[in-house]
C-alpha cells in the first residue's frame, strides 16, 4: 500500500529537500518527532544515523541522529509534490523561501523563464506528450517520428528495464547508473537506447535524474549521460513501480 504522509510530515520532508536532502534532528522545522520519524523511517524515505555536530559555542562535538532523505524519498516527493501540507505551520513560510531560492537557480541553468513553468499549456501533457528528455529526440529529427509506439521500441525499453531490474536486485525506486545499463545491453545503439528513455519517461516506467555531487560523476557517467530537453545531463535512472 503506497505510503500517505501527513500534512506535518509531509512539511518535513520538504524542509529535508530544500535543505539538499539531510539535516540533523534537532534543526529540522516542524520538529521531527520520534513518531514522526519512525513512519518516515518505516516507509523507507528516511536514514537515520549518528554523526558527530559540534553545537555553536560548544568545545566538543557530540554524537547527534541525522537524517537523510533515500533514493525512495527523493523518488516519492517528486512523484507528490501536490501532497498536502501543514499550513499552521511557522516553518511553511522558510521551506517556500529555500524552494523559490532553488527554482531560481534552476531556471537560471535551464534557460527557463518562470513564465513557461508556471503556464499549464507548456507544463502538462498534451496527446503529443513532451518529456524533459525530449530535447534528445529533438536534436536527431522531427519529433512527431518518436511519439508513436512500435514494437522495436517497447522492446527496447523492456530490456532496459529488465537490466535495471537485475543491477536493482529486483527493486524499483533505487538508483542505478545508465553507465552500466548501456554496458549491460551493448546491442543498442546510442540513439536505441535514448528514445527508449525518452519511451520509459513519458510513459512512466521511470524517471531520470542528474548525480548531483561532481565527486561521484566519473568519465563513464559523463560518457553515458543523456541529456534533457535542456541539455542538462542525467546519470542516473530509477524505475517505477508499475507494470511494463
Amino acid at each position: 500500500m503506497p505510503f500517505v504522509s501527513s500534512p506535518k510530515q509531509t512539511l518535513i520532508l520538504w524542509w529535508l529537500l530544500s535543505a539538499g536532502g539531510g539535516a540533523f534532528v534537532g534543526e529540522i522545522k516542524p520538529n521531527l518527532d520520534a513518531k514522526d520519524r519512525r513512519a518516515l523511517e518505516a516507509a523507507g524515505l528516511l536514514r537515520i544515523e549518528k554523526r558527530l555536530y559540534q553545537k555553536r559555542g560548544a568545545k566538543r562535538a557530540s554524537q547527534s541522529m541525522y537524517a537523510e532523505l533515500s533514493d525512495f524519498g527523493w523518488m516519492w516527493a517528486h512523484e507528490n509534490l501536490d501532497a498536502e501540507i501543514s499550513a499552521r505551520s511557522p516553518a511553511s513560510a522558510p521551506i517556500l523561501r529555500r524552494m523559490m531560492t532553488k527554482l531560481k537557480a534552476h531556471l537560471s541553468c535551464s534557460g527557463d523563464s518562470l513564465a513557461s513553468f508556471f503556464n499549464e499549456e507548456t507544463t502538462v501533457f498534451s496527446e503529443a506528450p513532451r518529456s524533459v528528455a525530449e530535447g534528445n529526440l529533438l536534436s536527431r529529427g522531427d519529433p512527431a517520428e518518436h511519439s508513436s509506439t512500435t514494437p522495436e521500441l517497447e522492446e527496447s525499453s523492456r530490456e532496459i528495464r529488465d537490466a535495471c531490474l537485475l543491477q536493482a536486485e529486483g527493486r524499483t525506486g533505487v538508483r542505478v547508473y545508465l553507465a552500466d545499463i548501456r554496458r549491460a545491453l551493448p546491442t543498442l545503439s546510442r540513439t536505441q537506447f535514448d528514445d527508449a528513455l525518452h519511451f520509459m519517461e513519458v510513459h512512466g516506467w521511470a524517471v531520470l535524474y542528474p548525480l548531483d555531487n561532481p565527486r561521484e560523476i566519473r568519465a563513464e557517467d559523463h560518457a553515458a549521460a543523456f541529456a534533457n530537453g535542456a541539455g542538462q545531463p542525467r546519470h542516473i535512472i530509477y524505475l517505477k513501480s508499475v507494470s511494463a
